[in-house]
């Protein structure tokens, strides 16, 4: 009979990059190298920041707020988080554990949650995780309710992060942002400021769709700048050449 191969016998580079050939793959490969993180200390140690490296909610909200309890409760785990994609989800109610732990994190972050999990359970959470994922350098955000009818914008948690002095959160690192909604309303590069203002040295930004730098909400956040912005697109709107003129 022949005997199992011996992976741990390999150098651990060579182990990290069958690791990593198992995330190229997609959801279902992911759970296997999360197996994979089970079967010894060893593996555990060489497997884990790959399988965090790269996080795809998969329009589900429970996949999401299993997420954000782990790198809760672990911070180190959203430090490994080097690509994420957030996009619309289908619905799942918190437990009492989930928002037990998501108050003590925004007690920790220094910020009020106000109603947003309650009202707003998606945008929430996907600010709670992006305040959590410091050295991220691609990130795609699909919002689903942008507070348009409140006239705020969709990341005013992180705000309130980027308003703190001394910051608490950076995303330093963050060097491409897509962002995307399916709202019919007059949406701007402003809703989405939060992220933007903790993001100083993003070079590629997709907004789509868009209608300036500022629309209908109030108050603005004049803190967003977009100066090392080297490649930006924007579609689906109706922007005007003042408009364009003002994002700079």
């Amino acid at each position: 009979m022949a005997q199992p191969f011996p992976l741990m016998s390999l150098p651990e580079e060579i182990v990290q990059l069958v690791c990593r050939q198992l995330m190229k793959y997609g959801y279902l490969d992911s759970q296997a190298l999360s197996f994979v993180c089970r079967a010894s200390k060893a593996l555990n140690r060489i497997a884990t920041p790959v399988l965090y490296s790269y996080f795809n909610s998969r329009e589900k909200m429970e996949k999401m707020a299993s997420f954000l309890r782990s790198i809760s409760l672990r911070p180190e785990l959203g430090g490994y988080v080097q690509e994420i994609v957030f996009n619309r989800f289908y619905w799942f109610e918190l437990t009492e554990d989930h928002l037990s732990i998501f108050a003590d994190l925004a007690t920790r972050l220094g910020i009020d949650l106000g109603g947003w999990l309650e009202e707003y359970p998606y945008e929430a959470m996907t600010q709670l995780i992006i305040a959590q994922i410091p050295n991220v350098k691609i990130m795609d955000v699909s919002t689903h309710e942008v507070c348009a009818d409140e006239g705020i914008g969709a990341f005013t948690l992180l705000e309130q992060l980027a308003a703190q002095v001394p910051k608490r959160v950076s995303l330093s690192q963050l060097q491409q942002l897509a962002i995307g909604h399916s709202d019919i309303r007059r949406i701007s590069v402003g809703y989405f400021g939060g992220i933007i203002e903790l993001a100083p040295h993003i070079r590629e930004l997709t907004i789509s769709p868009c209608y300036g730098l500022y629309c209908d909400e109030e108050p603005k956040n004049t803190r967003v700048s977009l100066s090392n912005v080297t490649k930006l697109t924007i579609d689906g709107g109706h922007i005007s050449k003042p408009q364009l003129e003002s994002i700079k």
